[in-house]
């Protein structure tokens, strides 16, 4: 005998009901067979323009809004410490605490078994510039001392240029240039490891 094949790829989502009838050639009695067709939906899945971001660490990331379809669930992998994905308001939010450029991806997964639906994003957490004092901030010395004074030691890392200093007077005013006899110094054998020491020595008269 022959066959007839129902095939293709459909487009419309719904439920179909098809009836296939075929027709004696000898004027005996009509056969039909009855199915049902079932097309689920696809995945929908939208995220904002905003999945690409650098932030310090220590400074939320912008929220990132992620749609989905009822029919889906949502799972997201690859996020840095500090930033999650939360199913309750459909977002990507927090403060990174780990400092590297990670790629996440954002995936929706059919509960008809349909092809899941993937964005992927970059979040890069940079560290914050460190200050930090390795000696006394607060010093008191004599002028014209034979000897010179305590050096105050400053460290710092992750600064794109050296650290400025400012001088203000005792009614907190602010001077053109350090008090006689003071430097500030960078030690340059620090540089290599992203830390400088900086110095404030006064002249011995």
């Amino acid at each position: 005998g022959s066959k007839a094949t129902i095939s293709g790829t459909p487009t419309v989502a719904g439920s179909y009901t098809y009836a296939v009838t075929a027709v004696s050639s000898y004027g005996c009695a009509s056969q039909t067979l009855t199915g049902t067709l079932t097309v689920n939906p696809l995945v929908r899945l939208t995220v904002g323009n905003n999945t690409d971001q650098t932030q310090c660490l220590g400074t939320a990331i912008e929220d990132i809004a992620v749609t989905h379809d009822a029919h889906s669930t949502v799972t997201v992998t690859g996020l840095p410490y500090g930033v999650s994905y939360s199913e309750s308001n459909h977002k990507i939010s927090g403060t990174p605490s780990s400092a590297g450029v990670y790629q996440y991806i954002i995936t929706a997964q059919s509960d008809y078994n349909c092809a899941p639906q993937s964005v992927e994003g970059i979040l890069t957490g940079t560290p914050k510039v460190s200050l930090t004092a390795a000696s006394n901030l607060n010093v008191t010395t004599c002028a014209n001392a034979e000897q010179d004074m305590d050096a105050i030691t400053i460290n710092y890392a992750n600064a794109s240029t050296s650290p400025t200093i400012a001088w203000y007077d005792a009614n907190n005013q602010s001077l053109t240039s350090a008090p006689g006899g003071i430097d500030f110094a960078v030690d340059a054998e620090q540089t290599s490891r992203s830390e400088e020491r900086f110095s404030r020595n006064a002249e011995t008269d």
